[in-house]
């Protein structure tokens, strides 16, 4: 069985997805219970508390294809 990978979520990003769920109904979000479950597994941090490497919600990110350098 493969294991899951570990999910890292600001207090934030999580109090965001939370209200999201709360505020929409199992018919019209079918991933609905795929999501809650993917919360409930999370490790919730302080938004200060987030490392440098992880990206959250909002964020601008900048990456680099290494096969093609672009």
């Amino acid at each position: 069985m493969n294991a899951k990978p570990k999910i890292l979520l600001s207090e934030s990003d999580a109090d965001r997805l939370e209200r999201l769920l709360d505020s929409t109904s199992d018919s019209a979000f079918p991933g609905k219970a795929e999501l809650q479950a993917e919360i409930d597994r999370a490790e919730v941090v302080a938004s200060a508390d987030m490392p440098g490497d992880v990206v959250t919600m909002n964020s601008t990110v900048q990456f680099t294809v290494l096969s093609s350098k672009e």
